[in-house]
């Protein structure tokens, strides 16, 4: 009968009933006569089932008796048929002959569109076969497992439960009340595996129930954290499967699967695994070139579960179903989430690019700042959103549920019922101040000050959409109290307005007050680079790099700049102080390979000491004078420098990298001297072996050498090699990697080819120093950090060795006394905020001591 009402392919028939039987025979019956179904939820607001029915030109419905009444609400005027009328079921039972084809539509669904209006998601037969007969040989193999039917016909996660238990000869379990009866479908012994989301398993998790016949969990519809895995596992007794599916609308229900493992599983999120069957999953930078292991990139889907695109909107089609570069002919979806590709080839998810917001100028995800507060010890799950002030200012909220068993959270639950009595908000209290005090500090530890909220509000529950994910719209709409920060001081001078202009150029930030630090903005050792730059443009001044300690703000760079105009002389240095503490004994940092002091400054800052903590840079970086090639004479220089600000020890040295050879080499001088060195602490410093005296410095090995520092800076593996400047003129080489790293966004456009030639030279100088050097044996004691990956194999391991195998970086052939510490991270990322406590730990002991004149270490 359906069909004979134009039931035939490409028809659209909508759905609107609850879950039963009906629900069943309603769909097939469609997909019999060849048509496609389109699910429209009875509770969803009549407007927005209206706008899907005329989205759709759907003209037959199938409907209930209950819902018959709303269809002159619906505006719908097509034919309505009730499934629960005995009198459609008669007339020939013949079976019929199939009509549809594998590229016929099977069904559409509507998902939330950034209009305002949901859009139309057309998903092929070949599409939906292909999941299910990739989910049946995964989740069910030979066996027959029964599902309960619970949530929305309307979410794609539904047809998981119906089709899979319909192709497989099992039984489908209906439950009319949805996910209130989880605890009902929980104690049913003749249900084997479920599917649902994160939502539903935080309700399980919850529950107390008896029956453990549950031993299969099909999650999906968002980020599964590991910490609900782990506790649903346990819950389960460590007898059940929990399978993490990934995958939009757009491309079929799921098209990545990774299996939870409790042993192996320590991220904050668990991973979403790998392809499924006839899935491409492609992890692409902005360029639609692949992104190397461990670099964030945009997951691009395409394969056999790519659906059509979307109904009536050719344009959102084109724009997100694009054509894929690598299979010709084909198209690619464009997902807008961000992941990365783990060593171990599963991919991990990082949330959504529409979730990165910008604030101030800053690019903000919020899903990087959720990891951070999730790992927080009384916090279950916290969600961060954008929300404006009543002048529009943007701003971020946390929203945070804490652990039921987290006594703060008691506390907070009795100041929120203490906040209803007095008529308040009764879903939302914002928490006491010395809770937001703690989370800003803990916060503060991990981020930078622009990514903390400036709101923290305590939730009992998260609120949820009908799909079970949360509701972060909702979440955005909410009004709370609000004070604005009052620090802001503007620009007064020509000379600050001006540099106001060109911090917020280079940051990329607005509304910049003179007293704001450069750092605590976003600033970096490589936008630091664009400053300097650009002011030497624009207000044709030089200001040393020297002035870039950790508390630079405007109004000191214009102090300088107007006493430099005043005196109209230029002042250098080599030694920079990077606290603000004079009391000894000093600790000097020695320069790593680049010959700047930047590595050092963010560890720095946080280091509590009355000690004064200095850093040396190179010669030659400025192009003040050349780069000195021969390594003794450079320790001769910086030891000059050091004993011109310390005459007498004991002395406190270290350095990072190529800076840890270079403190040993004066640690060795200042022996010889009978001054008393008191700690010396080489951070992941490789002692001199043999085979670096045969590296041969040609100019591609340089350049690549010097790429490949700047893009680690950056948290990038470009993995740029030698063959990358073949067949390039020589003159051309410089110019080529500038251009490429400022494409690659490593460097920002304001960097000058001079600072990247100057770079070169000291870097060229360094390692040709560093390549003849001999080391002695050293009768004091040696600290080593030592970080704990390694770097990725890029020129560094196949040139200069893999130091992190050996325990000591190989100093055991040169000193008998180590103490050696691991530090997270690899050569880099070990200095980053979240890596550095052990070395912080380290320095805060040895610069608290007291100046002791004992004999020498």
């Amino acid at each position: 009968g359906l069909r004979k009402k134009g039931g035939k392919p490409e028809t659209i028939v909508g759905i609107m009933v609850e879950r039963s039987l009906e629900m069943i025979v309603g769909i097939l019956a469609v997909l019999k006569a060849g048509g496609a179904y389109l699910p429209l939820d009875p509770e969803y607001p009549s407007a927005r089932i209206s706008y899907m029915l005329q989205d759709s030109k759907t003209k037959i419905l199938l409907s209930q008796a209950k819902f018959l009444g709303s269809m002159s609400e619906l505006g719908f005027k097509g034919e309505v048929l009730d499934l629960g009328e005995p009198g459609n079921y008669q007339g020939d039972t013949t079976n019929l002959v199939p009509l549809s084809k594998a590229h016929n539509l099977a069904y559409v669904i509507y998902t939330s569109g950034s209009t305002g209006q949901p859009k139309g998601v057309m998903v092929e037969q070949r599409n939906l076969f292909n999941y299910l007969y990739w989910a049946k040989n995964t989740y069910l193999g030979k066996e027959k497992l029964n599902f309960p039917l619970f949530s929305s016909l309307s979410f794609d996660l539904t047809i998981t439960s119906i089709f899979a238990s319909l192709i497989s000869g099992s039984t489908l379990f209906i439950y009319h009340k949805g996910f209130q009866e989880l605890e009902n479908i929980l104690n049913n012994p003749k249900i084997d595996i479920i599917k649902l989301t994160p939502a539903h398993m935080r309700f399980i998790n919850e529950l107390t129930f008896k029956n453990l016949s549950l031993h299969n969990m099909i999650v999906g519809g968002e980020a599964l954290k590991t910490e609900l895995a782990k506790n649903i596992y346990e819950k389960f007794n460590q007898r059940i499967n929990i399978f993490n599916e990934y995958g939009p609308t757009e491309a079929t229900v799921g098209c990545m699967i990774y299996k939870y493992n409790q042993q192996q599983d320590k991220n904050t999120d668990v991973s979403i695994g790998v392809p499924a069957a006839n899935s491409k999953i492609y992890i692409l930078a902005p360029n639609l070139k692949p992104v190397p292991v461990n670099t964030i990139g945009e997951i691009y889907i395409a394969g056999t579960n790519l659906a059509r695109g979307y109904l009536n909107k050719p344009k959102l089609t084109q724009e997100k179903f694009i054509d894929n570069p690598f299979i010709p002919g084909t198209k690619m979806y464009q997902t807008g989430d961000l992941a990365r590709i783990r060593p171990d080839g599963n991919i991990e998810f990082l949330g959504r690019i529409d979730h990165q917001v910008k604030i101030r100028g800053f690019r903000i995800e919020c899903g990087e700042i959720e990891s951070v507060l999730n790992q927080h010890p009384k916090i279950k799950e916290a969600i961060v959103v954008v929300k404006k002030t009543q002048n529009q200012e943007k701003y971020l909220a946390a929203y945070f549920q804490a652990k039921r068993e987290s006594r703060k959270a008691r506390r907070d639950l009795h100041d929120r019922e203490s906040a209803e009595k007095k008529g308040v908000n009764p879903l939302y209290y914002t928490g006491v101040s010395s809770t937001n005090k703690q989370l800003r500090n803990y916060l503060s530890k991990k981020l930078p000050s622009y990514m903390i909220p400036q709101q923290f509000v305590y939730l009992e529950t998260l609120p949820q959409t009908q799909n079970g994910k949360i509701d972060r719209l909702f979440l955005e709409q909410q009004m709370e109290t609000f004070v604005q920060d009052n620090s802001y001081i503007p620009p007064i001078t020509d000379i600050e307005k001006k540099l106001v202009e060109i911090w917020e150029e280079v940051l990329e930030v607005a509304r910049i007050g003179i007293d704001d630090n450069f750092f605590e903005l976003g600033g970096n050792s490589l936008n630091l680079i664009s400053l300097i730059n650009t002011i030497k443009q624009e207000l044709l001044s030089t200001i040393p790099v020297m002035m870039f300690t950790s508390d630079v703000t405007i109004r000191k760079l214009a102090t300088y700049l107007q006493k430099q105009q005043k005196n109209n002389k230029y002042s250098f240095s080599y030694m920079t102080p990077l606290n603000n503490q004079t009391a000894q004994p000093y600790c000097f940092l020695l320069p790593p390979l680049g010959g700047e002091f930047f590595s050092y400054l963010e560890l720095t800052k946080n280091i509590k000491t009355k000690a004064g903590i200095y850093a040396l840079r190179a010669p030659g970086l400025e192009g003040e004078t050349k780069p000195w090639e021969n390594f003794e004479s450079l320790a001769t220089f910086y030891l000059e420098q050091i004993q011109t600000m310390q005459p007498q020890g004991p002395y406190i040295l270290g350095g990072w990298s190529y800076g840890g050879l270079l403190a040993f080499e004066i640690a060795q001088r200042l022996r010889q001297k009978e001054e008393m060195v008191q700690e010396l602490f080489l951070i992941d410093t490789l002692a001199p072996v043999k085979k670096w005296r045969g590296i041969k410095l040609s100019e591609d090995f340089l350049l690549s050498i010097l790429a490949n520092h700047l893009a680690f800076q950056k948290n990038k593996n470009l993995d740029i090699r030698q063959d990358f400047f073949f067949n390039v003129p020589a003159h051309k080489k410089t110019n080529l990697l500038l251009s490429y790293l400022q494409q690659q966004k490593v460097l920002a456009t304001q960097v000058s080819l001079d600072y990247l030639e100057n770079l070169l030279r000291v870097i060229k100088a360094n390692l040709k120093a560093v390549l003849s050097y001999k080391a002695a044996p050293y009768e004091g004691r040696i600290t080593i950090f030592k970080a704990q990956e390694k770097l990725p194999d890029t020129l560094y391991q196949e040139y200069l060795g893999a130091p992190a195998d050996n325990r000591t970086l190989h100093w055991g052939e040169f000193c008998k006394k180590i103490k050696t510490y691991s530090v997270a991270g690899n050569h880099y990322t070990m200095l980053s905020t979240q890596n550095f406590r052990p070395i912080q730990l380290y320095l805060e002991k040895i610069l608290a001591k007291p100046i002791s004149k004992a004999n020498k270490l």
